[in-house]
């Protein structure tokens, strides 16, 4: 007898089922999406482990949205620790968090209405976007603090009151000249992103907003509009301290493709954009720009690998998606979830990176129930609407695309090329000679922050402290004393990109390496050594006498402590959940592996 499935109650306070913990979630608030479920839920919502503060700036009232931000975040996988500057006090907070060099505020968002653009700001169109400007630059001039900015959403004329041909026309100009100046300011300041406010709300028609609320206390926002524009913020902020997931497993039969092809045949599946077969080509186009954006894309299938080998060949000019955009395949009659753990073994990457895609409801359910930490996405009756419910899931929110991204997946290719290599060895040392391997280490600049910034935050296997610093954090330490390094490794067969960080700390008589974060695709090439040795010359041209570490332990960086221990490091104390280590000869000196070579 099965035992019965856990409440959602239950799953909330289950810290290895939060993935569906928060899938349930949003299945309950979608079919209920009232004040009063927020508020219940809210209120079963486990203890954030690091919230994360948000300094929200707003002419208008916005504190009611509490609730709704506590819950949003949640569903997209963090917490905000929100601290709201209202009314007249907007302005000047710009200007105070831009200039406290102290300010531990992960993000600043920035929310305007029509009301403040057309009576506030200046007296002509060009005035006001002259005054926001110049506020703007001077924040960014003077704080890399990541700044979101919400254009002007129009309120809807309640008819109140009679309004001029004139009046209206002037009222439209100010609102689209200041909020032609944010996007436009958006496009070419770094660190700084737009968050589509009119686009948010106003997807409810006039139902945003409340024109006696407003005139009686500022609340621009109804509850609805409050409750659409928390999940923005929350989708739109949360990729600063959330990575994407990384891989997407597809079905093939009814999922990929329309039919069965052990049934339908090769001619008979549904492939093409016209017709029956236009959501399956819609669904294979997504594909394709997740695969743009840095996802991998992989298939579990129950079917024989011949037959579904040759829709890919003779259907090709039908599909959106080749044969060889796939990183990993298992086309097999084999228990799915545990073909997903071989994926996950094959390209080195952590099951919770995972979404799962699948027409049947069986399938999609014995995924859940063995793999709770993967994201199940069941495809439904002829896949309409798929994309748009994967989108929803939140799972692949990315906050930009980077160059790295968008070559991550051919890098992965190439990766079977070393396998290959590998497997025609004699032995480790005999290919890893062979590979041609070399390093390139360059200082953090503008140019690396952004790659940085979401390695330390997307790597989990190896990872010293298991920090997830903002842009800000390093931006800040790379200022002060704290040298940062981001490391890129290529060999015979191609270009690695960024696939480490180094963060170095000269103390009284040592270097602290006080982060070393490894790309798992990088992993098994001796890197780790390699950058001790260079911590190493780094504490030798310092007048430094010895190298030391610390460790905090994970569920997946388990390998860190047993790489220290092989490089030459000892443990010398416990502090804090911090295992420390020196290098046991108390010196500097360790041996760079002879097959990576430095540029």
């Amino acid at each position: 007898m099965s035992s019965p499935s856990p409440s959602l109650e239950e799953l909330l306070l289950d810290f290895e089922r939060q993935s569906l913990a928060r899938c349930e979630l949003m299945k309950e608030l979608d079919s209920t999406p009232t004040t009063l479920s927020y508020l219940k839920y809210g209120q079963l919502l486990p203890e954030p482990l690091k919230p994360r503060k948000i300094a929200l700036l707003t002419p208008f009232t916005l504190e009611t949205i509490r609730p709704f931000l506590d819950v949003e975040c949640y569903l997209s996988g963090w917490r905000c620790d929100p601290v709201f500057y209202q009314y007249s006090q907007w302005q000047p907070a710009l200007f105070d968090l831009a200039g406290d060099e102290s300010c531990d505020v992960d993000a600043v968002l920035l929310l305007l209405d029509d009301a403040t653009l057309i009576e506030g700001l200046g007296e002509t169109p060009a005035k006001a976007a002259s005054a926001l400007l110049g506020m703007l630059e001077a924040f960014r001039n003077s704080s890399q603090i990541p700044l979101f900015l919400g254009p002007a959403p129009s309120r809807p004329h309640d008819g109140s009151l009679p309004q001029t041909v004139a009046e209206n026309g002037r009222s439209l100009a100010m609102v689209q000249a200041a909020n032609s100046a944010l996007v436009n300011f958006t496009d070419k300041a770094k660190d700084t992103y737009l968050i589509n406010f009119p686009e948010t709300v106003t997807e409810l028609g006039a139902g945003w907003h409340d024109p006696k609320a407003f005139a009686a206390n500022l609340s621009y926002l109804t509850h609805s509009g409050l409750r659409v524009l928390a999940r923005d913020i929350a989708r739109t902020v949360g990729p600063l301290f959330v990575p994407p997931r990384k891989v997407l497993v597809t079905d093939l039969d009814n999922t990929f493709w329309g039919g069965i092809v052990g049934e339908d045949g090769i001619e008979g599946v549904l492939l093409g954009p016209q017709g029956k077969g236009a959501p399956y080509k819609k669904y294979q186009q997504f594909l394709c720009q997740l695969r743009e954006t840095g996802t991998l894309l992989a298939i579990a299938s129950k079917n024989n690998l011949d037959d579904a080998r040759a829709v890919f060949g003779e259907r090709a000019d039908d599909l959106s998606v080749g044969w060889d955009k796939f990183s990993a395949v298992r086309i097999d009659w084999n228990d799915k979830a545990e073909n997903l753990i071989q994926i996950s073994d094959e390209l080195g990457l952590g099951l919770d990176a995972f979404v799962f895609v699948d027409d049947s409801p069986v399938e999609c359910e014995r995924v859940r129930q063995a793999l709770p930490m993967v994201t199940v996405i069941q495809a439904g009756d002829g896949v309409d609407g798929l994309p748009e419910r994967i989108a929803a899931s939140r799972a692949f929110d990315i906050l930009s695309v980077s160059d790295d991204d968008r070559e991550r997946a051919g890098r992965y290719q190439t990766d079977r090329q070393r396998s290959e290599a590998k497997n025609t060895a004699g032995n480790v040392n005999d290919f890893l000679a062979s590979l041609d391997l070399t390093l390139t280490v360059d200082v953090l600049d503008d140019e690396n922050r952004e790659r940085a910034h979401q390695l330390m935050n997307k790597t989990n296997q190896f990872h010293l402290t298991l920090e997830r610093p903002t842009p800000v954090d390093l931006f800040q330490r790379a200022e002060g004393n704290n040298e940062i390094y981001c490391v890129k490794l290529r060999d015979k067969f191609g270009d690695y990109g960024i696939i480490a960080v180094l963060e170095l700390e000269p103390q009284d008589k040592a270097i602290d390496i006080r982060n070393l974060v490894i790309s798992c695709r990088a992993l098994g090439r001796h890197v780790e050594d390699a950058l001790v040795a260079f911590a190493g010359i780094r504490a030798r041209q310092k007048g430094l006498s010895s190298v030391k570490t610390q460790f905090v332990a994970g569920p997946r960086n388990q390998q860190v402590p047993e790489a220290l221990g092989r490089i030459g490091f000892s443990q010398s104390g416990e502090a804090e959940g911090q295992t420390q280590y020196v290098l046991s000869s108390g010196e500097t000196t360790t041996s760079w592996p002879e097959y990576l070579k430095l540029d």
